[in-house]
């Protein structure tokens, strides 16, 4: 019984972490959505996403290579942050919310 409870409070910790790290995504998003629109993504549907997610992607191969550093001031988590949405993106085109 005592294993089952660390594991539920280890469950609920990460649980919190997550939508911590979730709600700074959707931050991020909001930001960037204002700053250059949505259109590109509308005009270009899931397969201007799998090109963003494999530019993201070589982003943080090279990123961690480097040792997190980066000329443009992007880091490894910004680069991550950037994935998640991205994938939220093509969630959303797949059901027609965007």
């Amino acid at each position: 019984m005592l294993i089952l409870m660390k594991y539920l409070i280890v469950i609920n910790m990460d649980n919190e972490i997550l939508s911590s790290i979730f709600k700074e995504c959707q931050d991020l998003s909001a930001y960037k959505n204002k700053r250059y629109g949505d259109e590109p993504l509308k005009l270009f549907g899931l397969k201007g996403i799998v090109t963003r997610l494999s530019d993201k992607f070589f982003r943080l191969k090279n990123l961690s290579m480097n040792e997190g550093e980066d000329a443009d001031d992007e880091s490894i988590e910004d680069t991550l942050k950037d994935m998640i949405n991205y994938c939220g993106y093509g969630i959303m085109l797949i059901r027609g919310d965007l």
